[in-house]
Formats: C-alpha cells, structure tokens, sequence
C-alpha cells in the first residue's frame, strides 16, 4: 500500500510518494523470468550429463569386461587349468567356467562360484553386438578359452550403445601371450 507524507517546508505542504509497505518480495515478472533461464540452463545442461554418463557406463563396463579377461588368464597360469568365458550373444549374459578334468569324451568344465564367474548380464544401455569366438554347442555360447600356458583364444567381441549404434566398444583377445586389445568407437 502506499501512503502519502506531508512535511511542511517554510509554511509550503509537499507530498511525496512513501515506499510501499510489503517491498521485502519478488514480482511475479522477476519470478517468471528466473524459473525460464532456469528451463533453459536445465534443458541445456540434461543432454552433456546423460552423454557424460553414458561415456562413464561404457568405460566401467570396457574396463570390467577386460580385468575379467586378464583375471582368468592369470588364474589359469596360476593353477594350470583351462578357464574359459563363456558369452551367450543371444541371451545377452557371460559367464566363467574352468576345467575339472578331461576324458575320452572330451573336456569337463563347470561355472566358477565366486562372483567374478556367476552369470552376468550386459550391463544397461549396452548389448553384445557380435561375437567371434569359438563355439560350445553343449553351453549354446561362444567362449573365449585362457590356457595355462599364458595364450588365450584369438576372439572379438563388440559391444554397442543400444540407445546410438555409432557408439561403443570392440575387444580382441590376441593368442599367445594373452595380449588384449581395446578399439573406441
């Protein structure tokens, strides 16, 4: 509300206007156009943190695929056994599995317990693209086999960004030596 003051000034009568009572809040202007250049940083800001996060799933999931390469490889040195990770391209799960023995028949393996050898699914936003490996008909999956010489199989695996196909990451596990191999997209 605004008031009027009277202050006399040699025997003349000024008015002015006083300040209004209730000026401690925001005008519905001011409140407008802050929540609009709120909208637009947000509407700004959303696409770089999901691109962020996205980059920081498929770094985490590359990374995890390959230690888990290396791990079996190491593991099967140390105890001179065949490991092999098994990668069902069609139910978008791999798994670990080492030898128990081998006859006639051929080899015998079964799923390692520990957690680094239990069915795992792709991680979110991904999915195993393509597969060259060698094929267990009995487990319907391809394998990638690490020797306890060192070697392990020449095999390629490419994971692709379900949400942008131009997006992802291809491992080739390279033979003797088990040298690992790591391509960007």
């Amino acid at each position: 509300m605004y008031g009027f003051v009277n202050r006399q000034n040699s025997g003349h009568m000024h008015f002015r206007r006083a300040k209004p009572l209730h000026s401690a809040g925001f005008t519905m202007l001011e409140l407008v156009v802050s929540v609009a250049l709120l909208a637009i940083i947000t509407g700004a800001i959303v696409p770089i943190y999901a691109n962020s996060m996205n980059a920081i799933q498929q770094r985490n999931a590359r990374h995890n695929f390959v230690s888990l390469i290396t791990f079996i490889q190491e593991r099967a040195v140390a105890e001179t056994r065949e490991y092999r990770l098994y990668i069902d391209q069609r139910e978008q799960v791999f798994w670990v599995e080492f030898q128990i023995d081998e006859d006639l028949e051929g080899k015998h393996f079964v799923m390692v317990e520990e957690d680094y050898g239990r069915l795992q699914p792709v991680p979110r936003n991904l999915e195993i693209h393509q597969v060259r490996a060698r094929r267990d008909r009995s487990a319907n999956a391809q394998y990638i086999g690490c020797y306890p010489n060192g070697a392990s199989d020449i095999a390629r695996v490419v994971f692709r960004d379900t949400r942008d196909f131009r997006s992802g990451f291809e491992i080739e596990t390279q033979g003797s030596m088990g040298k690992i191999e790591v391509k960007v997209q």
